[in-house]
């Protein structure tokens, strides 16, 4: 019951999330590209508003097709792979449509794309970890322990996440400076644009540290009450 009142609400929770990342994508989308920065930061919102919208609506009958009809161990990793490639799949949506009501070159789309591919990875662990727990919640109900293929380890899995956030951070960044670094005056908004990417970047990360600690700490309480159990004679 403590399980159900706390994540009753998972799709509120993605659509905060999709609606942060509309935010950040459409400030930061004008800025490493020229192409996109002459759409202005409305018309490249709506834009992209419009292609993330309708990723959101794909999502509730996905996830019930290819995340919930899997294991209980399986629907994690599912459910990383359907937000991750929502983001991505709202990306390339934009680099054709960029492409054909505007003439913009691939390469302006795909700097969209990697943008979406950041903010969709924070959101696609973030949604594998409320899934997680929602799975050692109905795992612990019915008094069943895990089976099937053994995940990976929450040192490997932490591991994983962080160079993904390095290899991110530093590409993002990287379009940030190749842009402002080619005139002297943009190098004062460089570090402005710099500093907020980080203060996201940071929440965003922190974000995914206490998920991963809040679920780390279920795991040691079933080992726990598995050890109990035994010393009770079970």
């Amino acid at each position: 019951c403590r399980a159900r009142t706390s994540y009753r609400d998972p799709m509120i929770r993605a659509a905060v999330f999709y609606v942060t990342g509309l935010v950040a994508l459409a400030l930061f989308g004008c800025e490493v590209c020229p192409f996109l920065s002459s759409l202005g930061h409305r018309s490249f919102a709506i834009v992209l508003g419009v292609a993330l919208f309708g990723a959101f609506c794909l999502r509730a009958p996905l996830e019930h097709r290819f995340v919930l009809r899997r294991p209980p161990l399986e629907r994690v990793r599912a459910q990383f792979q359907l937000d991750f490639g929502l983001f991505i799949l709202s990306g390339l949506a934009l680099t054709v449509f960029d492409l054909v009501a505007y003439g913009f070159p691939v390469s302006s789309g795909l700097r969209a794309t990697l943008g979406c591919a950041t903010i969709g990875f924070f959101v696609g662990v973030d949604a594998a970890l409320v899934r997680e727990r929602l799975v050692f919640a109905e795992l612990s109900a019915l008094e069943l322990q895990p089976e099937g293929r053994r995940s990976l380890s929450y040192s490997r899995k932490f591991l994983a996440v962080a160079i993904a956030i390095l290899v991110l951070l530093s590409a993002d960044l990287f379009l940030l400076a190749a842009r402002d670094l080619a005139t002297t005056a943009g190098q004062r908004e460089l570090a402005l644009e710099t500093g907020v990417a980080l203060l996201v970047m940071f929440a965003l990360t922190v974000n995914a540290v206490v998920g991963f600690s809040r679920n780390l700490a279920l795991v040691l309480e079933g080992q726990n009450q598995a050890l109990a159990a035994v010393a009770t004679g079970k």
